[in-house]
């Protein structure tokens, strides 16, 4: 579906609500900067993603509006330099979930007043948008940016051609990559949860007591995520 097919149909205003909301996103997060494009370089275009998606405790229509910038046109070595992103494979998974089952069943049977989460699964909202992009890239306006621009009360600084990304955005080379590297630091940061990556699988996360107990472990994928542990450590 295209932008002029989404907004000439009967759901417009549900589409431009949802894109309006997408580049909230953006803007709440400072991945787009206005700014001037230097000479020799270019700007990177953009397409907005339509798709309705059904909320399962509703099961309520949600008009999901995507922007996407088109990585095809970055060059490497110029807008982008790594972009490599594992994800947990099938087998990892299950064993997480079978070492949860086998906690669980441990801890009932010794009498422990700990609560255990056997498996608690969450999505990362706009997951990109929270990951560094060390690279300059910019980007052109994404559709119905004045208008939006108009509702919203903002006014772009005088002759104001394009946009500089602040932070890695769907559809960038690099944005997997990126993402994956912000995650897994924080997961291992000494001063938050302090787990521990798998050797044998990048996705897997486990943190031990000082007994050597297995108190929380996790498999990423992508902005998906899947957790198990005590209560008080998920």
């Amino acid at each position: 579906k295209t932008t002029k097919q989404a907004l000439s149909g009967k759901h417009a205003d549900e589409w431009k609500k949802g894109m309006f909301k997408e580049y909230d996103n953006f803007l709440n997060r400072d991945a787009w900067i206005p700014d001037f494009l230097p000479s020799g370089r270019r700007k990177i275009r953009l397409k907005n993603i339509y798709k309705i998606k059904i909320d399962q405790l509703t099961k309520q229509w949600i008009f999901k509006v995507r922007n996407v910038t088109m990585g095809f046109m970055m060059l490497p070595g110029v807008d982008y330099t790594e972009s490599f992103a594992p994800t947990v494979m099938d087998p990892s998974l299950l064993t997480v979930l079978a070492v949860s089952l086998y906690r669980y069943k441990q801890l009932k049977d010794s009498g422990s007043t700990r609560k255990w989460i056997i498996a608690s699964s969450f999505n990362v909202e706009a997951a990109f948008l929270n990951s560094d992009l060390e690279e300059v890239i910019y980007l052109e306006f994404p559709e119905l940016f004045p208008e939006y621009c108009e509702s919203q009360k903002l006014k772009l600084p005088d002759g104001c051609d394009c946009r500089k990304a602040g932070a890695s955005q769907y559809g960038m080379v690099q944005a997997a990559h990126n993402w994956n590297k912000k995650f897994s630091a924080t997961l291992t940061n000494p001063k938050g949860p302090n787990m521990k990556m798998c050797e044998s699988d990048q996705c897997v996360y486990v943190k031990h007591d000082a007994d050597g107990n297995i108190i929380l472990l996790g498999a990423n994928h992508i902005d998906n995520n899947l957790h198990a542990g005590f209560e008080d450590e998920v």
